[in-house]
């Protein structure tokens, strides 16, 4: 092999062997590990792995898989993740394990399971020491997909000694012999298998089990001239079934039939109706047949049951719905007449089976007698009849509403009844009083058109008067024929209305106010008084009209517009009637209310302390911002001596914004007007203001007091804030002591700029805090002095510096530039007044003029010193940060 081939080897084993160490191994998943099987084979199963063309299962009796009974198994077969061993030697341990195969892979193999295996046979059926019907042996299944032979010793011994013992050798798991199973006999048995290796299993258990002698019948559910018959299962054997009407089976009406095995139950249709059945069942095995098994009995129906009507029954409809219970497969007759010796037939009818019901459509009069009788029918016999009779309904109409004797109606009256499908009309009376007098009053009603309140119920509605009783009654008319007349019921119209509110001895509202009652449906005005006395009779009595309408929000109540302008502190009473066309009610009982009481005080609370200097008087009466003008007084004068009522504008709320000096006690009372009253002045309250707050001492901080060169283009005067002050005075002077002021102002900031300097002019100037009307104290007095014309700020110093700074005052940034001698190294440093270093730079040195840029954005403003060292000298400027 030469060393090309050899390389590609290697390479191709390199990329098998990490194909291989990434393809997983599959999931072992039957049989679970360390399980005891009961088989000859075992199918080995793992999860289904996706992409796998082959499972290769190996199965040994040691854990490393290299002992002589070793075997590999392969699943190829449509891919399926399972294989059925060999055969297995019972009583041994196995262990088994897979690995999977893709395309151009394969996984390691899994980890191993154990597999026990059994070596003794178990019965499986029929229960050990049970008795039953004829029924095969069998031993609990050891075969998979191998022929394994099932070998069964039976006797009638149980110790397998007598001359009926025999083996029986079958390559299923079960047997069934028709000579030697027979009823009434009981065996003994015990079974084993043996494996096509030969490989034997050892017998199992002895069971017994007892061939019943005769088979056992149970419940029976007769329906009718039906019936439904069970028994216990008869399992391999036919069932020979007897029904009778004798207990000795043997009359020309013995139904008698054979069933297959396993039927355990028949149904029997047509039997005679009210008789007595009996029967029983025999088990029939090959030639042989069991005993009878007892009988039983049951009772057929002689006739109809649960009927409707019922007999005797009464209050029939005059459109009766005849019922019966079914029986099954029957038909059935029915038939009216109109005498006692059922001579006179209205109707006969037959109706088919499963009918349960039926309606007589025809003519039926008011409280007369029916007679009617029914009969059931099939193919095998008929019922007697039953005879029953009815008496049909008396024709009084079912009254709905109003309700009897109910008090309190309104006069709009619904009045309801329930409608009948026979009646051709109704008529309803109505008249006043609790009965119906011979003669009718002048107030009769007799109505006989009606509208359909539902599907059932019939109504009319009607106005009737205020505070009367009134009595109804309702009778129907079918083909000329009258019912008699529903048992008259009374009520009872409402008299007065109901007062709501202002409920009864309310105090405290407003002096407009609306009232509520209860309505009186059918009513269409509402008359009201209102009067300072009760007998509604003084000059101050008030009345009005409204309509009867249910208020938009009190939406089971009518509103009253009472007047806007009522008495304050005042006691009305007042009452209501309601009226309809030419009837009215009678007055209500009067309520009794007290108008609004003395305004409230809110805010601020009496006796309150530290108020702010701007703050809100807020009093309160009972009632409307709308209804009222509200008046205050304010004053440091507790008595109001001379002091002003001021007024509010219209529909302002109770609420008066006032400004205090400091440290001020206050008097304040509120109340409320309108066009015809005054209320009183609330109680007076009293409120200290907040003390003058402290404002510290400000500080200045540029420009640096004494500063010089500064430019008169203009200066940022500048400072700190302080505690207390929303504003600061600022005042620039060209005297220490401000006898003459060049400039004056406020302002929130902390900064101010100031122009229109002269050079080489001195100017001073001071800041004081200041809050609302009080000032701090005055900072110290600084100054600056200007530049002696427009480029003395950036002079060179004497010694004939060429330093120069631009733009100055910075806002940011600032240029240097600077002539230099010859070359090395420059270093920038900036000072502030203080001397502290607060910047530093090195560059290197040419020769000629140089320039360079300084960021100042992070410097705060103030005057800072520049110093720059280059060639062995040292130049400074000043440099003013805004």
């Amino acid at each position: 092999m030469n060393i090309n081939k050899i390389l590609a080897f290697i390479g191709l084993a390199f990329i098998y062997s990490t194909a291989q160490a990434a393809l997983n191994p599959p999931t072992l998943s039957s049989p679970v590990n360390n399980i005891t099987i009961k088989h000859f084979q075992t199918v080995l199963r793992v999860s289904q792995y996706t992409g796998a063309i082959k499972y290769e299962f190996q199965i040994d009796t040691t854990v490393n898989f290299n002992s002589f009974r070793l075997r590999t198994l392969s699943s190829q077969v449509n891919n399926v993740p399972y294989v059925t061993t060999h055969l297995l030697v019972m009583n041994n341990n196995y262990y088994w394990r897979v690995r999977v195969f893709s395309a151009t892979d394969s996984s390691a193999w899994t980890n191993y399971r154990r597999i026990a295996t059994h070596y003794k046979m178990d019965n499986l059926s029929p229960v050990n020491a049970s008795t039953g019907s004829i029924t095969p042996l069998k031993a609990t299944p050891w075969h998979i997909d191998s022929a394994v032979r099932y070998v069964f010793k039976v006797d009638t011994s149980a110790t397998f000694n007598s001359s009926n013992l025999f083996y029986r050798s079958t390559f299923s798991n079960d047997f069934l012999d028709t000579a030697y199973f027979k009823f009434g006999r009981k065996i003994y048995w015990q079974s084993t298998a043996i494996d096509a290796d030969g490989d034997t299993l050892q017998w199992s258990g002895t069971y017994s089990y007892t061939f019943f002698s005769a088979p056992v019948t149970s419940s029976t559910s007769a329906n009718g001239a039906s019936v439904i018959l069970n028994w216990g299962n008869c399992l391999s054997a036919d069932v020979v079934l007897q029904l009778d009407v004798s207990a000795n089976f043997n009359t020309i009406d013995l139904i008698e039939k054979r069933l297959k095995p396993g039927i355990v139950k028949d149904t029997n249709f047509n039997l005679l109706f009210g008789k007595t059945y009996f029967f029983r069942i025999k088990a029939v095995f090959d030639t042989q047949e069991s005993a009878w098994s007892a009988s039983r009995s049951f009772s057929t129906v002689g006739g109809l049951i649960n009927l409707t009507p019922a007999n005797k029954s009464n209050g029939i409809i005059l459109l009766p719905v005849f019922s019966w219970t079914n029986i099954n497969e029957a038909s059935f007759e029915i038939q009216i007449f109109r005498d006692t010796f059922y001579t006179d037939l209205i109707a006969d009818t037959f109706l088919p089976r499963k009918t349960i019901s039926c309606v007589f459509n025809d003519t039926l009069n008011f409280s007369t007698r029916y007679f009617w009788r029914i009969r059931a029918m099939h193919a095998k016999d008929t019922s007697v009849w039953q005879n029953l009779y009815f008496d049909t309904y008396l024709g009084q109409v079912s009254q709905t509403a109003p309700a009897n004797a109910v008090k309190n109606l309104d006069i709009a009256v619904g009045f309801q009844f329930y409608d009948y499908k026979w009646v051709d009309r109704y008529v309803l009376e109505i008249d006043t009083g609790k009965v119906f007098g011979l003669l009718p009053s002048s107030y009769r009603l007799t109505k006989t058109v009606f509208y359909d309140l539902s599907s059932t119920i019939k109504a009319f509605d009607t106005v009737l008067q205020y505070g009367r009783t009134y009595c109804w009654r309702v009778f129907a008319i079918k083909d000329g024929d009258t019912s008699d007349f529903a048992v008259t019921r009374y009520f009872t119209c409402k008299k007065t209305p109901v007062l709501i509110f202002p409920n009864n001895n309310y105090v405290g509202i407003g002096t407009y106010t609306n009232a509520l009652i209860l309505p009186i449906k059918g009513s269409q005005n509402v008359i009201w008084q209102l009067d300072t006395n009760l007998n509604f009779n003084s000059p101050h009595m008030l009345s009005g009209k409204d309509s009867h309408f249910l208020d938009p929000f009190f939406t089971t109540n009518v509103s009253l517009n009472f007047p806007k302008d009522l008495r304050f502190e005042t006691t009305y009473y007042w009452r209501v009637k309601c009226i309809y066309a030419q009837d009215s009610s009678a007055w209500s009982l009067p309520f009794k209310f007290i108008t609004t009481q003395r305004p409230w005080i809110n805010t601020p609370a009496n006796k309150s302390v530290n108020v702010p200097v701007a703050v809100a008087l807020i009093w309160g009466v009972q009632g409307s911002s709308t209804d009222y003008i509200y008046q205050y007084q304010w004053s440091t004068d507790s008595n109001f001596t001379g002091v002003p009522i001021i007024a509010l504008p219209n529909e302002s709320s109770a609420e008066a914004n006032v400004s205090n000096a400091y440290n001020t006690t206050y008097y304040w009372r509120g109340r409320a007007l309108h066009s015809k009253d005054t209320s009183l002045w609330s109680p007076t309250a009293s409120y200290t203001s907040v003390a003058a707050p402290v404002i510290a001492k400000v500080l200045l901080y540029s420009p640096i007091n004494n500063s010089i060169n500064v430019p008169i283009s203009g200066v940022n005067l500048m400072w700190n804030t302080v505690s207390n002050a929303t504003e600061y005075e600022i005042q620039v002077s060209d005297d220490m002591n401000f006898f003459t002021i060049l400039s004056s102002g406020t302002t929130a900031n902390f900064a101010v700029t100031f122009t229109g300097m002269q050079y080489k002019k001195t100017y001073y100037w001071r800041v004081r805090g200041k809050f609302n009307n009080v000032s701090g104290p005055w900072s110290s007095v600084w100054n600056f002095r200007t530049v002696v014309d427009v480029t003395s700020l950036n002079e060179p110093d004497s010694n004939g510096s060429s330093l120069n700074v631009y733009p100055n005052p910075s806002n940011g940034y600032a240029i240097l530039s600077w002539n230099n001698t010859g070359f090395g190294e420059t270093v920038i440093t900036v000072f502030d007044l203080e001397g502290k270093q607060v910047m530093t730079e090195k560059i290197a040195s040419i020769e000629g003029l140089q320039k360079q840029e300084l960021n100042t954005s992070q410097l705060k403003p103030g005057v800072y010193i520049i110093s720059l060292s280059a060639n062995n000298q040292i130049q400074r400027i000043k440099l003013l940060v805004q």
